[in-house]
């Protein structure tokens, strides 16, 4: 959500309300809680990629609506349910592999701030690749990217989020 002062916001909201919040033009976010099908999949899955803490959720927006250029600290692979969906993307030539994910419209979070520059990328750049996803159709966006999306129609994505693995590991 867009909040007064224009800023990039979520939060947690009741089912009941999440209805009224999808048809004023909200993006939905939710987070899937594994049923014993879904883990045993996102078991099944972590272990095939040799990681741990994979995330499950679903995008649901409406036709115009999206997310804001940002970076995420994860990689994530977008199957593309219903719908259609115009993602740009650009390479993140400020910062490599961050720790945290970051929304130009917020302030840079502490450890961030330590090892990325003043002026970041405030809007997706002239030269984005615009990749247009139809049901079906699998994204692979690496950590770091730069992306944001628009809806082209009523749509609904899968997101696999795989965790960063740290250099120890």
């Amino acid at each position: 959500l867009e909040d007064a002062n224009g800023r990039y916001i979520s939060t947690s909201v009741l089912p009941s309300s999440a209805h009224a919040l999808y048809q004023a033009g909200a993006t939905l976010y939710f987070h899937l809680r594994p049923n014993p099908y879904l883990q045993a999949w996102k078991s099944s899955l972590a272990s095939q990629l040799g990681v741990t803490g994979v995330q499950l959720s679903l995008f649901v927006g409406k036709k115009g609506t999206g997310t804001r250029l940002h970076f995420d600290a994860n990689d994530n692979f977008t199957v593309q349910l219903l719908g259609e969906k115009t993602w740009s993307l650009h390479r993140n030539d400020s910062v490599r592999e961050p720790t945290q994910n970051w929304v130009p419209s917020t302030e840079v979070p502490g450890e961030l701030r330590y090892y990325c520059p003043e002026d970041l990328e405030r809007e997706v750049p002239r030269t984005a690749r615009r990749v247009t996803l139809a049901p079906g159709s699998v994204l692979y966006v690496p950590r770091g990217h730069w992306h944001g999306t628009v809806s082209r129609s009523d749509a609904i994505s899968l997101n696999i989020c795989l965790p960063p693995v740290s250099w120890a590991r």
